[in-house]
């Protein structure tokens, strides 16, 4: 659940914690400024509530909620060994840098340094690559991850420098509104366009984090300073699958057909021959969401 509120200075949006994902990591610093909102604040507030983690451990000797396992030998060597991995022979330590190499068409031996530098730093990077590519995806690990701290969030906007309302306040209804470049919910074609651009860069952003919206809906679409932000985490989640998208998209032209106010033949047939009309018709008929 989202609340937007206001003070004699600020716009103050409250984001609620989940039980399955520590939001945010989502709606942090990083998210607002693709939109390229500066001179706001975001801080965590309330209690507490650790994500519930399906390992955690219980009466029987599973995992505690939140725990940590400790190894029985906390030695700083077992810590390098967890961290580094175990010692190879031969290493740096068991042999010198140095190798001895034979000339061609000759018996006298050399010494190269840069040679052995060159393999020493080819195999640390080698092995660094492969034990990386074996890692999961480091915030997925950290979303679902008990020990980190779990809290609402706010969101400050000061009023001097922005406009923040919700989007469903801001539409008509009537015919009265509707002109050649303005639907009947007194939205304009460029509005409508940005907001479906707006979309495309947050669900893309989303998307590369690992998690995706279940389903948009109107009340959770934002207007701050004419950008068109969703904020919602009760709708995130996981991204797992590619019919997560198809069920999304979806829900998207069922809002864009909401946002222009009329049925879905009627709506479709305002802004016919249009990208808006192409980007709508890939969304419900083909299950895509591209803009060009």
């Amino acid at each position: 659940m989202t609340e937007l509120k206001e003070t004699n200075e600020n716009y103050i949006i409250k984001i609620a914690k989940q039980k399955h994902m520590n939001v945010s990591l989502i709606y942090n610093r990083n998210f607002l400024n693709i939109f390229g909102f500066e001179d706001f604040r975001v801080h965590s507030h309330g209690e507490n509530e650790p994500i519930e983690d399906p390992e955690a451990e219980t009466e029987d000797g599973t995992l505690l909620q939140g725990s940590v396992e400790q190894k029985d030998d906390d030695s700083d060597l077992n810590l390098a060994t967890d961290l580094l991995g175990p010692p190879r022979v031969p290493n740096g330590y068991s042999s010198y840098p140095l190798k001895e190499e034979t000339q061609k068409g000759g018996n006298k031996h050399v010494y190269s340094f840069l040679g052995s530098v060159e393999n020493t730093l080819s195999k640390y990077t080698k092995n660094w690559s492969i034990r990386s590519s074996e890692e999961k995806e480091p915030l997925k690990e950290e979303l679902e991850d008990p020990n980190i701290v779990n809290k609402d969030i706010e969101l400050l906007f000061p009023k001097m420098d922005y406009s923040v309302k919700q989007v469903s306040s801001l539409l008509a209804t009537g015919s009265n509104n509707e002109f050649i470049d303005q639907f009947a919910t007194s939205l304009s074609y460029d509005t409508m366009e940005q907001i479906v651009k707006d979309l495309l860069v947050q669900l893309d952003y989303l998307e590369n984090e690992g998690v995706i919206y279940s389903n948009l809906d109107l009340a959770s679409l934002y207007e701050i300073n004419g950008r068109y932000v969703i904020l919602n985490s009760g709708l995130l989640e996981m991204y797992t699958n590619k019919k997560q998208k198809k069920h999304l998209y979806m829900s998207i032209f069922h809002l864009l057909v909401e946002l222009i106010g009329k049925s879905r033949h009627e709506s479709i047939g305002n802004v016919q021959y249009t990208k808006l009309y192409y980007c709508m018709l890939r969304l419900e008929k083909e299950q895509e969401f591209i803009w060009v």
